[in-house]
């Protein structure tokens, strides 16, 4: 493949390449800071790394306003950091959605308020 075509590749899917090279890199030492896993799960493990990396960076980007020289940095520990903290989210995301919900719903609509 061409730098052109993978570079067109990239943008279509709105991936940046640093993003993907930090990611995929943090992704692959954070195997070395664990127990012993096989092939398939250290493939699990660096997919999951990757792509967490690749959906998350750019909203931390955004949500904190960090400058693109940042972003290798942020996906490389979002990369190395992933399959530890995915596991945490997830448990606690059903009981932070219901939380959610039962916000929401306590909370008026719009016209409901004083009228009676």
């Amino acid at each position: 493949m061409t730098d052109q075509a993978s570079n067109s590749v990239l943008a279509a899917l709105s991936i940046k390449l640093v993003t993907a090279v930090f990611g995929f890199t943090g992704a692959m030492v954070s195997l070395a800071f664990g127990r012993q896993v096989t092939r398939a799960q250290a493939l699990v493990s660096v997919a999951v790394g990757l792509t967490t990396a690749l959906a998350v960076t750019p909203l931390v980007q955004a949500m904190l306003h960090l400058s693109d020289s940042l972003l290798g940095g942020i996906a490389f520990l979002i990369g190395l950091t992933a399959m530890g903290v995915l596991p945490v989210v997830m448990h606690a995301a059903p009981g932070l959605f219901a939380r959610w919900v039962a916000r929401t719903q306590n909370q008026p609509t719009q016209g409901e308020g004083d009228a009676k």
